[in-house]
């Protein structure tokens, strides 16, 4: 249920959720360390990496890691 929660990007998002997303992009791989931190907004919706195991808060790993066991990635609705 968390990971639902923090994946909800309309009005009705937790606080937490915003925090959890400063949280992890503080935590960008090297590769992505000269991208600028304003930019990096949310991990699923954009093309940059972050440890998920070592410089985050526990609840952020553990967001992490569930959402890469279920292989989570946005996808469009089709009508």
């Amino acid at each position: 249920m968390w990971l639902k929660s923090y994946l909800r990007l309309d009005k009705s998002r937790a606080t937490w959720a915003l925090i959890a997303d400063v949280l992890i992009a503080e935590n960008p791989l090297k590769d992505y360390e000269r991208t600028p931190r304003e930019i990096r907004r949310n991990v699923f919706l954009q093309s940059w990496k972050t440890h998920s195991t070592t410089d985050a808060s526990k609840t952020a790993r553990e967001l992490l890691k569930t959402a890469k066991t279920f292989k989570v990635r946005p996808e469009g609705l089709l009508y």
